[in-house]
C-alpha cells in the first residue's frame, strides 16, 4: 500500500495539539509551514504497512477528524446587539412607567419590562448550558476514540 498525505491548516497555538492528536493515528510530521502569523499548514505522511491494526487506526483517524467541536462564537453573550437591544427595551419599560405605578397600567408596563430583562437572561443562561454541554459530549467523545487508538498501538 502506497504512504498517505495529507494537509492541515492550524493556529500556531494548536501546532502541538494537531501533531499530539494525528501521532496518535500513525502520522508523522512531513512539513511544517507558516502561513501567515495565525496560520500554519502542516502536512503529515505515513506508512499503512507500518501502522499496527491500520485498518483499525485508520476507521477511528475517520470518526476523530470528522467530529465536528460546538462553535465558540454561539454561546450566548449578554453584550451582544440583540441582549442590549432587549436589556434596552426592558429598562426602558421600567423607568417609563416606574412614576406611574401607582396605577394598573403601570403596574404592567413595570413587570413587562422586568420580564423582558428576567427572559433575556433565562435564555442566555439555557443557551450556554446546552453549549457546555455540548462541548463536554464532544470532548468525551475525542477521548474515548484516541484511547481506543492508543490501545490499539499497544
Amino acid at each position: 500500500m502506497a504512504k498517505e498525505a495529507k494537509t492541515v491548516t492550524v493556529s500556531p497555538f494548536n501546532e502541538q495539539s494537531s501533531m499530539d492528536e494525528h501521532r496518535v493515528f500513525g502520522w508523522d510530521v512531513l512539513n511544517n509551514q507558516v502561513v501567515n502569523q495565525d496560520e500554519l499548514r502542516i502536512t503529515y505522511q505515513r506508512d499503512p504497512a507500518s501502522v499496527k491494526n491500520y485498518e483499525e487506526i485508520a476507521a477511528l483517524d475517520k470518526e476523530y477528524f470528522s467530529l465536528i467541536a460546538p462553535d465558540p462564537n454561539s454561546r450566548s453573550r449578554l453584550s451582544s446587539k440583540p441582549s442590549l437591544i432587549v436589556f434596552a427595551v426592558g429598562i426602558i419599560c421600567f423607568l417609563l412607567c416606574i412614576g406611574i405605578i401607582n396605577t394598573g397600567t403601570g403596574l404592567f408596563w413595570v413587570l413587562f419590562g422586568l420580564g423582558i430583562i428576567a427572559l433575556r437572561i433565562f435564555l442566555h443562561i439555557r443557551k450556554n448550558n446546552q453549549w457546555d454541554i455540548d462541548t463536554a459530549d464532544y470532548k468525551k467523545k475525542c477521548g474515548e476514540i484516541l484511547e481506543k487508538a492508543k490501545q490499539l498501538h499497544n
